[in-house]
């Protein structure tokens, strides 16, 4: 249906970069971004004529360009936590360098706030991001210098919608957080989750 939207948005001063300078100037991978992990939104989003007013609904915002969009990714973003002043973005992915396909390690990043505090790793660079997956959930451990976390995802797969080319993704996941200092906080339906395999576009998505 006709989906229409009139939003301003009021960033925090969070921002990322992925790669993270002087990376981020050469453009060696794949794909590159800029993403703002926490906004504000103010207005309305109106679906099939049915308009939803949002007032500093938290939300965020990201820019991604390069030479080709990586045949593998995960991504993750959560705001909305049992603990206040908790969010998260996290992600991983393959990549050629500069357009030719070496091995690499997994490229990645991950973004934690908590309150009076950020924590950025970019991942092999300032620490490691690694993920395993197994039937029913998509785990992400974070390790880095002095701490480590880890995300745990949960989606339905009939919550996952098909973007086309590869590309699913969930705006109802669950994510469980255990912070460094050993904390846990929860995400329940309100997480976002999108997988790609370029794979899946000859295939089609798994349904289970």
């Amino acid at each position: 249906g006709a989906v229409a939207w009139d939003l301003d948005f009021t960033r925090s001063t969070s921002r990322l970069a992925a790669p993270p300078p002087p990376l981020h100037r050469i453009r060696p991978f794949d794909l590159s971004l800029v993403s703002w992990p926490e906004l504000t939104c103010i207005g309305a989003i109106t679906v099939n004529g049915a308009a939803v007013a949002l007032d500093g609904a938290p939300g965020m915002a990201c820019h991604y360009w390069g030479r080709r969009l990586p045949d593998r990714w995960i991504w993750l973003s959560a705001h909305e936590f049992d603990r206040p002043g908790v969010a998260i973005e996290a992600s991983l992915l393959t990549s050629r360098l500069w357009g030719v396909p070496v091995p690499l390690p997994p490229l990645g990043y991950a973004w934690l706030r908590e309150p009076g505090r950020e924590r950025y790793v970019a991942s092999p660079l300032t620490g490691l991001v690694r993920r395993t997956r197994g039937a029913e959930r998509l785990q992400v451990t974070v390790t880095a210098p002095r701490s480590s976390w880890t995300l745990t995802a949960r989606a339905d797969a009939r919550s996952f919608l098909d973007l086309g080319d590869g590309i699913v993704q969930s705006l109802r996941a669950d994510c469980l957080i255990r912070t460094p200092s050993g904390a846990t906080a929860i995400a329940r339906g309100t997480a976002v989750l999108e997988l790609r395999n370029k794979r899946w576009s000859a295939t089609g998505v798994p349904t289970a």
